[in-house]
């Protein structure tokens, strides 16, 4: 990239910022990243505030999911919908965030394995006493009380559970283990309205194990990691035959259940045209 390129790409993240923060904002933020300081540092992002770390792809997170990343979610449920909906991988809470302004009248709970991004989690849905965080990896039943966390060279953003014992990544810690099957039969009464999963290729294993939990998600909203741990994406067909699946943009999917039909007897959903 050139100068100039640079600096055009400059000039367009200092309009931005500034669009939603103040100079000193602006300042701060980039004194962090240019001098690499650790730390976080209050911003503004589509109406939330925010504390985020310079140096991560904090922002790029938040803007994108706090931006509209998951606005299918409004095509499928009612505004007013009440329930649990989850957020299996919730890195920072914007995205638990953004789900919760969604659905003012639903309850988010959000499960984040790295216990940086959870205290951050904490720190950015403190406002909202509907979004509960959790410190957990959901893993598949049966698995170990704890994993360990690898470093698969992304640092925050791409942390992973799904990288054996056998791999060359540095652990970053040991983690709790929740299984997705306890999880649901925890919220056995309340009526799950959607799981949003972003679990960095664990889910391959969870979806091995999709006939004994999946058939209670009325609505799961997934990215899948192909990349990280190959056969992610056969596993997730295999596991969503009898289900409406919908291709969103890059690896993410749409998949609706026939307990999403069936949610509420007194409202018939109209079934999506499968893409």
């Amino acid at each position: 990239m050139g100068l100039v390129d640079r600096l055009l790409g400059e000039w367009r993240f200092a309009r931005d910022f500034l669009a939603e923060n103040r100079l000193r904002d602006y300042v701060d933020y980039r004194v962090h990243r240019v001098m690499r300081r650790p730390g976080t540092v209050g911003v503004n992002v589509h109406g939330e505030t925010l504390r985020i770390r310079p140096r991560t792809p904090d922002l790029r997170v938040a803007r994108t999911s706090l931006g509209g990343e998951f606005a299918a979610l409004t095509t499928l449920l009612p505004v007013n919908a009440s329930g649990v909906i989850i957020d299996a991988g919730g890195y920072i809470g914007t995205a638990s965030l953004a789900m919760a302004r969604m659905f003012p009248q639903a309850k988010v709970i959000t499960l984040e394995a790295a216990s940086e991004n959870y205290q951050l989690a904490l720190d950015n849905t403190r406002d909202l006493d509907r979004i509960e965080v959790r410190h957990t990896a959901v893993v598949a039943e049966g698995g170990p009380e704890t994993l360990a966390l690898r470093n698969r060279g992304t640092a925050e953003w791409g942390f992973s559970v799904a990288l054996g014992p056998t791999s060359d990544n540095p652990i970053v810690e040991e983690v709790p283990a929740l299984s997705m099957q306890k999880l649901l039969e925890e919220l056995d009464s309340a009526d799950i309205l959607a799981l949003k999963m972003d679990i960095e290729g664990a889910e391959k294993a969870l979806l091995e194990q999709a006939p004994d939990w999946l058939d209670k998600v009325p609505i799961l909203m997934i990215e899948l990691h192909e990349r990280i741990v190959p056969g992610c994406e056969e596993v997730f067909w295999q596991a969503n035959t009898e289900r409406t699946v919908i291709r969103l943009d890059g690896e993410k999917y749409l998949s609706i259940g026939q307990r999403f039909y069936e949610r509420d007897a007194g409202n018939v959903h109209p079934r999506p045209t499968e893409a």
